[in-house]
């Protein structure tokens, strides 16, 4: 609709048409600047004079994108200014005397096959041959050219200024002691990456017992409680981050505790236990209850969430969760529950041994808590389901 405003101005004569300009005032700002720099590229045929300030307008608009305008777009619509430029300067339409560099400059072959290698590495080994080749680059060439780069291309601007800010790290360390610092946290997020990437939980627990050092490094609690925290993180990924987390714990728990199991290779496999095998779990929640550990008896019903799914148990332990470290319980539809609601739905699921068996594992709970006594002998009376 434009093209045509444009086509009937002109043959009337009145391409300097304020009509013209109040329409483009309604569009994103990096639209506006690709129509100018094309309408600037007809004008030059038709009215020269009406080249200069289109492609000033189209060069300030472009440098200030609406926010809402994609990163892809702005860099088509930058790159294309670029052609349009070199093609109006082969006109003799005049031009504006002093273009910003990312108009006129030329690439810096060097440069775009530094960020070319740094873009295409996704793993420590690629990403330091990348560091190692761009450290080669002088500095001036670089600089220019990657600036060049981040600009023309916002979308892949972060992952370019990383590169750059890590090879001016290069240039006041030292490449190797750089390549040392950076180089031991990427491994590390790797084997993190790795061990949340594996297909089974038996390559789970091989990828862990692999890499045992990501059991202990507290990098790997803060990587995961990250992701599971993230906004940009999709429920599953952070259902896993959380299942994780609690592993980690368990892994802590059963290598930490003599009673327990004492050494860290068989902590991961007794973690491994509990997150496969639902008897196993079962055991290990009821007696991280009954030792009154809140902290532990969560990270049991995360690490093996199928726990949460069965009739009884999960109503059970979830009651003696919410007695030992008060809070609001949710169910998966998110409404709020209490031990006493809870106790009552496990009631009516239990068979009378279950809640036998219920009513004295609550009753040994009070021998380490006795503040939750009066608590829980109110409570018995709903297990007396008929």
């Amino acid at each position: 609709s434009l093209n045509n405003l444009g086509n009937q101005l002109a043959e009337a004569g009145r391409l300097d048409s304020p009509a013209f300009a109040e329409s483009l005032q309604q569009l994103p700002a990096a639209l506006t600047a690709w129509l100018l720099g094309h309408r600037a590229l007809w004008a030059a045929q038709t009215a020269p004079e009406l080249v200069l300030p289109a492609m000033t307008q189209a060069m300030e608009l472009a440098e200030r994108p609406s926010p809402d305008e994609a990163p892809q777009w702005v860099s088509h619509v930058r790159q294309d200014l670029r052609r349009l430029y070199a093609e109006l300067s082969a006109t003799p339409a005049p031009l504006p005397s002093d273009p910003p560099p990312w108009l006129t400059a030329e690439w810096s072959e060097s440069a775009v096959d530094a960020a070319n290698d740094w873009l295409a590495a996704t793993r420590w080994a690629d990403q330091e041959a990348a560091l190692t080749k761009a450290a080669g680059l002088s500095a001036p060439d670089r600089r220019s050219g990657l600036a060049l780069l981040q600009f023309l291309f916002p979308h892949l601007a972060p992952a370019v200024d990383q590169l750059d800010h890590l090879l001016d790290a290069a240039d006041e360390k030292g490449l190797d002691a750089l390549l040392a610092e950076v180089g031991n946290t990427a491994r590390h997020q790797e084997a993190v990456q790795d061990w949340l990437a594996t297909p089974s939980w038996e390559t789970s627990r091989q990828a862990l017992h692999a890499s045992p050092d990501v059991a202990d490094d507290p990098r790997t609690r803060h990587l995961l409680t990250t992701l599971a925290n993230s906004q940009n993180s999709d429920d599953a990924t952070r259902a896993l981050a959380h299942q994780h987390l609690a592993i980690l714990d368990l892994v802590r728990h059963f290598t930490g505790d003599p009673a327990a199991v004492g050494d860290q290779a068989a902590g991961i496999d007794h973690a491994y236990a509990v997150v496969t095998d639902l008897d196993t779990a079962a055991v290990a929640a009821w007696q991280a209850g009954i030792d009154t550990d809140a902290t532990l008896l969560r990270a049991v019903l995360t690490a093996a969430p199928n726990l949460r799914r069965r009739p009884f148990l999960a109503p059970a332990l979830l009651a003696v969760l919410g007695l030992l470290d008060p809070q609001t319980l949710t169910s998966d539809e998110g409404e709020s529950l209490t031990p006493a609601q809870l106790l009552t739905v496990a009631a009516e699921q239990a068979t009378l041994t279950q809640r036998q068996a219920l009513t004295g594992r609550l009753r040994r709970i009070t021998r380490r808590r006795p503040d939750l006594t009066t608590t829980i002998e109110d409570l018995l009376p709903l297990l007396d389901h008929e």
